[in-house]
């Protein structure tokens, strides 16, 4: 996936577009609790980072300027 955004803002760069891309660890929703068979507190304590779907919306968002 990097290499495609990096390969795709080279490529749009003379027409002003940018092109980013986001890459979270786990998003804490009902998807990842089921497919790590995960049951009572869910990720905490869980050696990896684990988001929540406003962080990465608000990453993927950039305000207006």
């Amino acid at each position: 996936m990097l290499t495609l955004a990096k390969a795709l803002a080279t490529d749009f760069d003379a027409d002003g577009i940018r092109v980013n891309c986001v890459a979270p660890s786990i998003v804490d929703t009902p998807m990842p609790h089921a497919d790590l068979w995960l049951t009572g507190k869910g990720f905490e304590g869980k050696p990896f980072p684990v988001h929540r779907p406003e962080e990465i919306a608000a990453a993927a968002v950039s305000p207006r300027t």
